[in-house]
């Protein structure tokens, strides 16, 4: 199994055209203890995301028109809802 090791970085950090080191190739070594875990964990992982419901919501409607329209819905929404709460309700 291998995995990449690279350094921390401060994402706040101003950008520089400083050369990075290329990242370190480790090599482990397992036993088939480990390597079961590792495949079962898998298998699990694997049933998991089947049963998630993420998904990717593409919205491009953000705006000011966008803000415009939704301000003025949920002053409509406000004004119908304070109408029908002082309406005398029917048990």
């Amino acid at each position: 199994m291998d995995i990449i090791i690279r350094k921390p970085t401060d994402i706040n950090a101003p950008s520089t055209n400083a050369i990075v080191e290329a990242p370190q190739h480790l090599s482990f070594v397992t036993d088939a203890t480990t390597e079961e875990h590792l495949k079962a964990a898998s298998v699990t992982i694997e049933a998991l995301s089947k049963n998630s419901d993420c998904g990717i919501v593409y919205f491009d409607e953000y705006g000011s028109d966008y803000v415009k329209k939704v301000g003025k819905l949920i002053h409509i929404f406000k004004k119908y809802y304070t109408s029908w709460s002082r309406l005398p309700h029917h048990s």
